[in-house]
């Protein structure tokens, strides 16, 4: 099943976010994209692991998984 994901703009960026427990997880993609980090997967290797996850998203190649991470 797919996880829900809602869309909000960032400037002109927008950033994917997930509801889980009340908290909001954000697409780690979308963050970096943002921030102007070039490779997703180096900037979340240093987060603990209760700060980033993974999620199965709706994208227009079809159901994938993505990388989230935690607001805090």
């Amino acid at each position: 099943m797919l996880n829900p994901l809602q869309a909000y703009q960032f400037r002109a960026a927008p950033i994917r976010v997930e509801q889980r427990n009340g908290e909001p997880w954000f697409v780690a993609n979308d963050v970096c994209a943002v921030l102007g980090l070039a490779n997703p997967r180096k900037a979340i290797a240093s987060l603990d692991e209760d700060e980033k996850g993974v999620t199965i998203g709706d994208t227009l190649g079809g159901a994938q998984e993505m990388n989230i991470v935690s607001e805090s």
